[in-house]
């Protein structure tokens, strides 16, 4: 079954649950929906993402993200195991922050079915923060519309996760919209916004929109590019 249908029972899982069910103890998909002709290794680590009991789950993760982009079937799975509201410190890593890793082991393979989950309207603003989150460290330029489009959410955490995913990005496109932003009242918008500016193209206008639009007016055509682009 291809990535995009087991993300549409991704979604339909989270949306079903509700908002007040911000984690899954298992992936949303039933089992039945593992693909077939998948590595042997692979499957038997996504079923694993089903055991009853947390360390089986987080270990399977574990091993999920150490096979790299070899899991990509997985992708989906692993989403489905993030838990939003499971990062807090301790000496336990959870299962959710194991599929949180095991995704950006995963890398770009893993960029769409994320862009899906950010931009599902429906699905938790904290789920959609968390996937703005590991897109800005995957730093996959497919990315950079989709982070921009999430600059103008309902969500406020949203705003802020995309504002700092594209300054890991480091993509020229996003100057423009960031520039709008500095007009915002919310000073950890503007002031976000404002950072990524510097870190973008190096210079400092701080939060003058104007100096910034003549500065890029000069320079558009020598704005810096990620150099893993």
């Amino acid at each position: 079954m291809a990535i995009h249908k087991l993300m549409s029972l991704i979604l339909a899982g989270i949306l079903t649950a509700g908002v007040a069910c911000r984690c899954h103890a298992q992936p949303p998909i039933p089992m039945d929906k593992i693909p077939e002709g998948i590595p042997a290794d692979v499957r038997k680590e996504i079923e694993g993402l089903y055991s009853g009991d947390e360390r089986d789950r987080g270990r399977a993760a574990r091993n999920l993200g150490g096979m790299g982009e070899k899991a990509v079937p997985a992708i989906p799975f692993l989403i489905g195991l993030l838990n939003p509201e499971d990062f807090s410190l301790g000496e336990t890593i959870s299962p959710g922050q194991e599929a949180c890793l095991a995704l950006l082991k995963i890398g770009r393979p893993a960029t769409l079915p994320l862009i899906e989950v950010m931009k599902e309207p429906g699905v938790d603003p904290l789920a959609r923060q968390l996937a703005a989150d590991l897109l800005g460290s995957i730093r996959d330029p497919r990315a950079v519309e989709p982070l921009i489009g999430a600059l103008n959410d309902e969500s406020r955490h949203l705003r802020l996760s995309a504002i700092t995913a594209l300054k890991q990005i480091r993509d020229p496109r996003a100057v423009e919209p960031l520039i709008e932003l500095l007009k915002e009242q919310d000073y950890d918008i503007y002031n976000a916004a404002a950072l990524s500016l510097k870190s973008i193209t190096g210079k400092d206008f701080g939060r003058d929109p104007g100096a910034w639009r003549n500065w890029r007016e000069r320079n558009k055509d020598a704005l810096p590019k990620d150099p893993r682009q």
